[in-house]
């Protein structure tokens, strides 16, 4: 189930082809020491609406980028997180990053190595105020809206690592 939890996919202790696949791949990840799942035994409610939510959230990967949208046809990078949580059955008030970012309700992760499928990921610009937000989805990837690209899957590279202030992890 770590191993799983490390790569994202669903942790059900069991050996799905998924789980097989990224287990013998070349880049397999080692366990890192950060224990990610409550038990053994576990598999909590709150872990199937996580995969519901990464589901739901890949499935509008190609939609376009708009400032201001909030979905469901196009999105920026606060409206398409809202359309999500929404989706999930998830409130979040106010709809901008900033607001996101201090629900104190939501566990505060400071470290990207600490990071779980389904957490929020929110990034500071130049004068350091939260000025986006993402989805983390395994893998030292995110999913988001961005100008210029839509709603992409990609890796958690330097210029977002630099620019990570923390994460909320609300399952």
């Amino acid at each position: 189930m770590e191993f799983q939890a490390l790569c994202g996919l669903k942790t059900d202790g069991r050996a799905s082809m998924d789980t097989l696949i990224r287990l013998y791949a070349d880049d397999a990840p080692q366990w890192d020491g950060v224990k990610r799942t409550a038990s053994a035994t576990q598999c909590s409610s709150s872990k199937v609406s996580a995969d519901k939510m990464l589901d739901f959230a890949q499935s509008l990967v190609g939609k376009p980028y708009a400032y201001g949208a909030c979905g469901p046809l196009s999105f920026d990078a606060s409206g398409f997180v809202c359309h999500v949580l929404k989706f999930a059955g998830i409130t979040a008030h106010g709809q901008g990053a900033a607001s996101s970012s201090r629900m104190k309700s939501w566990t505060k992760i400071n470290s990207l190595e600490t990071l779980m499928p389904g957490d929020l990921l929110f990034f500071i610009n130049d004068g350091h105020r939260i000025s986006h937000t993402g989805i983390y989805i395994g893998l030292n990837r995110m999913i988001h809206a961005v100008f210029g690209q839509g709603v992409p899957v990609m890796p958690i590279d330097k210029h977002y690592a630099d620019r990570f202030a923390f994460a909320r992890r609300i399952f």
